[in-house]
């Protein structure tokens, strides 16, 4: 027959495998219970001194303990202390089940309700409050800005970034050049002909022209495409001419292969086999041979395939009628669920701009377009179909002018669920919850469910739960500390060698090296045809601060448009203020696994989020902690001050005759700093 307690009745019974009835040990004093926050429970029995306890028919006995009539979460006798005049019983739980796991991602609740399942306790895991922040994680307004946000622009894309008196853009670049024939140099004559572009055309009998176009960036051979808009005079011979390209002949076209006729055709098929013509100038010419009559250009047209078509009128496009530019991946502390990018417009009035947003490196995007004449700004905002811990944003230009966007601002909606990735557990349960603990800032304990008459384990996150202390209070202490109190944080991430990076000397001209801060006195700068050695101060200066750069000095020894290297150690580097920060110092930290500005950035906003506020923190001794307080919840305590009225309980401390409860209401900074470094190489673990 079960034992039925009186409602304050304290009461200790062990099973011994030869009796049928448990054994109720006579109590010295009431048993000394210590909960334990993510850990387990263990609590101590004084009983008169018998060696009968240290009999092998009482090792991993089971045990159940009542204290002021309420089940304990304690199943096993763990240990027996023999005393001078009295035997101290331990009892526990047995969370020692062999964990053997790895995880690819997965978030971390989940993962410990896997953990708790393979324990023979039930489990109780809070799916944690989703909690959505919009995260500006790119604003960028200045030409370094858009060096380092976005992706390498290649030799061979029409799109520059360019430093203005009054903005800096990134902009799209010509990618065709169309010549009128009458404004070529001295070549043939210039006659009027109702039928050409402009009412007049070039006559060439025998000899040749050019004309100039000047190529912001590389158009490589394969895509170099020469044109023509041309007729040869009804009763006229058409001349052998060739299309010139540098002044080197493109392609020849032979004498009366070509019909005459009062209107002009394009003639689009000559092919280029040269080299890729680069950034600079270049000219474009016909040139005719000794055979044959006449040829009559009205217009000449280069252009690059890939971004323009061929020509059919005589005002084919200039500008590309599509070119875009991803920006870089930036990494979120969490799941990257939405997201969006605005940017004002600077380019065309009818130049259609679009913006897109992708979480998964650029698979897919969901995009926005609008134009200048309608509109001062092209934004979108979507959420995503599947989350990942970045996002990454891209500006397009679609022609039929020049497009170019002064800014841009890239922000996302960050669910801050903790998740796990690649991790490989092979420990005990225990341990294992503990270290998922650690890295969610999650909390867990032992406890008894008195609704399903068994033990438990209790997973939830801070303030996910909250209950009522009612046990007296015998006294406290509350401490205001506006000393852990940071308004501006400064976060410097792990330094990263950089070798042979080549600049070209430019007397008095700082040349770029990084966008991050240079560690002061680690470059080493030389010759790499000689391996001579140069030095600060004597042959160049340096620009440690970011972004980093070299400026060569003329007094020196290195020769202005010598091409050196230079080695160094980089560190990226970001800060956030809050609003109200005054003058005081930042507080400065370094977090190795931030691995750019951005994300050093990031860093300082969220420490900067959790800091802003005092840290206030309450020492609470209670006459007695009641055995059904769960230590997981935030607790209310009427006796203390309104400024802690919701607190996390950090730990417990117990005597025979008091408990201390040390409460928070936050982490403490080292705390903050370990979790979000944590979280940040688990994040960038998932690219």
């Amino acid at each position: 027959m079960a034992h039925r307690l009186g409602p304050r009745e304290t009461r200790v019974e062990i099973d011994h495998p030869d009796v049928s009835e448990s054994i109720t040990p006579r109590l010295l004093d009431d048993p000394q219970y210590k909960p334990t926050l993510n850990g387990t429970p263990t609590v101590e029995i004084a009983v008169p001194k018998n060696d009968k306890w240290l009999s092998s028919a009482f090792e991993d006995a089971t045990m159940r303990v009542w204290l002021d009539g309420q089940r304990l979460p304690i199943d096993q006798l763990l240990a027996v202390r023999p005393g001078l005049d009295q035997t101290t019983l331990v009892g526990g739980v047995e969370l020692n089940t062999r964990i053997e796991t790895g995880i690819q991602e997965q978030e971390a609740y989940k993962a410990a309700q896997d953990v708790i399942d393979q324990t023979p306790y039930a489990a109780d895991v809070d799916a944690p409050t989703v909690t959505t922040r919009t995260r500006t994680l790119q604003d960028v307004s200045t030409a370094a800005e858009f060096e380092a946000n976005l992706q390498a622009i290649p030799d061979d894309k029409p799109l520059s970034i360019v430093s203005g008196q009054f903005s800096d853009e990134l902009q799209s670049e010509q990618v065709a050049f169309l010549g009128e024939a009458e404004d070529f140099g001295n070549g043939g004559s210039v006659i009027s002909d109702s039928n050409a572009s402009a009412g007049e055309a070039r006559l060439y009998p025998l000899d040749g022209d050019s004309y100039d176009v000047n190529l912001n960036y590389t158009i490589p051979s394969e895509n170099v495409v020469p044109a023509i808009r041309y007729r040869v005079p009804p009763g006229s011979t058409q001349a052998e001419f060739s299309l010139l390209i540098d002044g080197v002949a493109v392609e020849t076209i032979p004498a009366d292969t070509l019909g005459s006729a009062d209107t002009y055709s394009w003639l689009p098929s000559f092919q280029y086999s040269g080299s890729d013509l680069a950034s600079g100038l270049h000219s474009v010419g016909v040139e005719l041979g000794a055979s044959g009559e006449d040829l009559i250009v009205d217009q000449a047209y280069l252009y690059d395939d890939r971004y323009a078509s061929t020509p059919s009128s005589t005002s084919p496009a200039l500008w590309p009628d599509r070119v875009e530019q991803e920006t870089v991946d930036s990494v979120a502390i969490g799941s990257v669920t939405g997201g969006s990018m605005t940017a004002p417009m600077a380019g065309g009035l009818d130049t259609v701009h679009t913006v897109g947003v992708s979480n998964d490196q650029g698979a897919s995007y969901t995009t926005g377009s609008a134009t200048l004449r309608t509109d001062t700004e092209v934004s979108i905002a979507t959420d995503f179909t599947t989350t990942s811990p970045q996002i990454r944003g891209r500006i397009g230009f679609d022609g039929p002018g020049q497009g170019a966007v002064s800014s841009y601002q890239l922000e996302a909606d960050v669910d801050q669920t903790p998740l796990l990735v690649d991790r490989v557990f092979d420990d005990d349960a225990e341990s294992v919850l503990s270290e998922i603990a650690d890295y969610a800032d999650a909390l867990w304990e032992v406890q008894w469910d008195s609704s399903t008459d068994q033990i438990t384990v209790v997973w939830t996150q801070p303030s996910e739960r909250t209950s009522d202390v009612s046990d007296p209070v015998i006294d406290y202490e509350v401490d205001k500390s506006t000393a852990s109190q940071e308004t501006k944080v400064v976060i410097k991430g792990a330094s990263t060698p950089v070798d042979g990076e080549q600049f070209t000397a430019d007397h008095g001209v700082g040349q770029g090296l990084t966008t991050q801060t240079i560690l002061t006195g680690s470059e080493a700068v030389r010759d790499p045809d000689t391996g001579d050695q140069f030095e600060r101060g004597d042959d160049y200066q340096m620009s440690y601060d970011s972004p980093g750069s070299i400026t060569t000095l003329s007094s020196g020894a290195m020769v202005d448009g010598d091409t050196y290297e230079i080695s160094f150690q980089q560190q990226p580097e970001g800060e956030f203020a809050a609003d109200a920060h005054g003058d005081g110092p930042p507080l400065v930290r370094t977090i190795p696994s931030a691995t750019s500005n951005r994300e050093c950035r990031q860093a300082a906003v969220y420490l900067v989020d959790r800091l802003k506020d005092p840290l206030i923190t309450a020492s609470v001794t209670l006459s007695r902690l009641n055995a059904g307080v769960s230590l997981v919840d935030d607790v209310v305590i009427d006796a203390l001050p309104d400024a802690l009225d919701r607190a996390e309980i950090q730990s417990v401390t117990q005597t025979p005759q008091t408990a201390t409860l040390q409460l928070g209401n936050r982490a403490p900074l080292e705390e903050l700093l370990n979790d979000y470094g944590s979280r940040l190489g688990a994040a960038e673990k998932r690219l």
